[in-house]
Parts: structure tokens; C-alpha cells; sequence
């Protein structure tokens, strides 16, 4: 089966910027390369596995985001990025072209977006597994597609439509349902207040979906018909937000297979940004690896 390996782009930056100290600098000596090192540190373990191919989906410029023109306040409480991480971000993104990474990025649409249509596009293409790199729970509602596996790569932790029912106890196509009771802060998502994950995980259960629920308020506690009365609104707009859509014009070659240059990645990882540590890790996936006398991968 052959395998395609997704990062969510921003999450991973975001997690290998303070996963490392900022002590760890560029050759200038002066600027902040720790963002650099980790987000190499976990494609450098991920080519280790062989994957066919390896796609970064990136995130466009926050002003275009359809989902902010809707709703002005989605994401807007966020602090600026400081100087150090944008231009982290920016040599991060040099690091993929460089080393050849295929990147899906439309305007107006978040990655989470891109990767969904990419899922979407393989459902009925069982001989493809796709592998999302990501701790975003929004993502996990893509797990009711057949080949589909979401792996957290910081936790360790993989999961497959079966792990996510027996987490949950529901399927995952009502996880937008269920998180647009709960809302999410860190994106400024607003939710059902007074109601809490157990709550919302019961009324998942028994009644699937916010229309339901809306449509069977006699069957809930007085307490609970209060609340959702309350936050209907709330409830409402949040399921908008939280819905993956589907990208308009989606383009992706299924049949490219990335063929990494360790030499290449060798002279780029510890040659221009003296990533040292690199060094013996990178030696050792070369004798993993045949070559040609130009440095490409058979």
C-alpha cells in the first residue's frame, strides 16, 4: 500500500518552535534557529520510515481566511507572532522548497481545509493510505474515511476510526457536532456555554447532531434546554467555523513518489544551519538509501 505522510505545517512549527530552547542559533550566531532544528529533527524521523511521499500543508495569510471575513472574530485575540518565529517560519519554508517537500496551500481556505480535501479525494482509493501529522482535534473528524490514520507526533500517539469510538463513543463524523457545543478558545470558537465535554459527549450519544438536539429539546433537562436555548447562536456559528470546507480547483499529483536527497539534506541541515546533531542521524539513513552519482534516489 503505498503511503502519503501530511503535516499539519503551522501546528508542527508551532510545536518544534518551543519544544527547543532558543539558545539554538544560525551560523550568524545571532538569530534563533531552534524552530529550524526541531521541525528538521521530525521530517528527518518521518523519511526514516520510507513514506512515498511527504506533503506539508501550509496555512495562507490569516487576512484571507473565509472563515475570518465571516466571522471577524475568529482567531482575532491572537497576539502577534514576534520577529524570531516569522522568520523561523520563512526559513522553514525555504527548508521544504529546498529539500524538494511538496506544500498545498490555497487562499481563503487553513490547511486543516487542504488536508480534509485531500482525504476526501482518497476515499474511494484503498491501495493509498494517508498519514496526518497533527495534534488538532478538529482533524479527527476526517478519521471516519476508511484510509485515513491521524498520529500525533509529539505524543506518540496514532489513531484510527476504531481508537476514536472508543474514545468517544461516537463516530467521527459527529466530532464537529460535538465540538461546536464545547467551542474552542484558542481559536475564539464560541460554544454552549454552562455545557461541558461530558454534557456534550451524552447528547452526542443520544441525539448525533445539533439539529437533532435542537429539534428534541423536550427530551433534554430543563437545566440543559435552558443552556442550548441560550447559546443557540453560539452553537450554530461554532458548527460553521469548526466544518472542514472542501477546496474549490484541488490539484495533487497522487502518483508522485518524493525521492529524498540525504545528501542534499546533509550539506543544507549541517553544512549552512550547523545542525551537527544531524550528522550521524542523516549518515545513517544514507546507508538506507541507494544512490546515483547525482545524489538521486532510486
Amino acid at each position: 500500500m503505498k503511503k502519503i505522510y501530511v503535516l499539519d505545517g503551522m501546528w508542527f512549527l508551532f510545536r518544534a518552535y518551543h519544544a527547543y530552547p532558543q539558545t539554538i542559533l544560525m551560523n550568524n550566531g545571532t538569530e534563533g534557529a531552534n524552530m529550524i532544528f526541531g521541525f528538521s529533527r521530525m521530517l528527518t524521523k518521518l523519511l526514516s520510515e520510507k513514506p512515498d511521499n511527504i506533503v506539508v500543508a501550509r496555512d495562507p495569510p490569516s487576512v484571507s481566511l473565509l472563515r475570518s471575513i465571516e466571522f471577524p472574530a475568529y482567531k482575532a485575540h491572537r497576539t502577534e507572532m514576534p520577529h524570531d518565529f516569522k522568520n523561523q517560519v520563512k526559513h522553514c519554508r525555504e527548508l521544504c522548497k529546498t529539500l524538494g517537500l511538496s506544500t498545498i496551500e490555497y487562499i481563503g481556505y487553513e490547511a486543516d481545509d487542504s488536508i480534509y480535501t485531500l482525504a476526501k479525494q482518497l476515499i474511494d482509493t484503498p491501495d493509498i493510505m494517508l498519514m496526518i501529522y497533527t495534534g488538532d482535534k478538529d482533524l479527527k473528524q476526517l478519521l471516519n474515511c476508511p484510509n485515513v490514520c491521524i498520529e500525533d507526533p509529539i505524543k506518540e500517539i496514532q489513531r484510527t476510526e476504531k481508537h476514536f469510538v472508543q474514545e468517544f463513543g461516537f463516530e467521527p463524523e459527529h466530532m464537529v457536532d460535538y465540538l461546536a457545543l464545547i467551542g474552542d478558545v484558542s481559536d475564539n470558537v464560541p460554544w454552549a456555554r454552562g455545557i461541558w465535554p461530558k454534557g456534550a459527549k451524552d447528547l452526542i450519544l443520544k441525539f448525533q447532531t445539533i439539529e437533532n438536539i435542537y429539534n428534541n429539546l423536550d427530551q433534554v433537562s430543563e437545566k440543559t434546554r435552558t443552556l442550548l436555548e441560550a447559546s443557540t447562536d453560539n452553537v450554530k456559528k461554532a458548527k460553521e467555523l469548526i466544518k472542514l470546507y472542501e477546496v474549490p480547483n484541488f490539484e495533487f499529483d497522487y502518483n508522485y513518489c518524493y525521492k529524498p536527497d540525504v545528501v542534499l539534506r546533509k550539506e543544507v541541515l549541517v553544512g549552512q544551519y550547523n545542525f551537527r546533531a544531524f550528522e550521524k542521524v542523516l549518515d545513517d539513513l544514507k546507508k538506507q538509501f541507494y544512490f546515483t552519482s547525482d545524489g538521486g534516489l532510486f
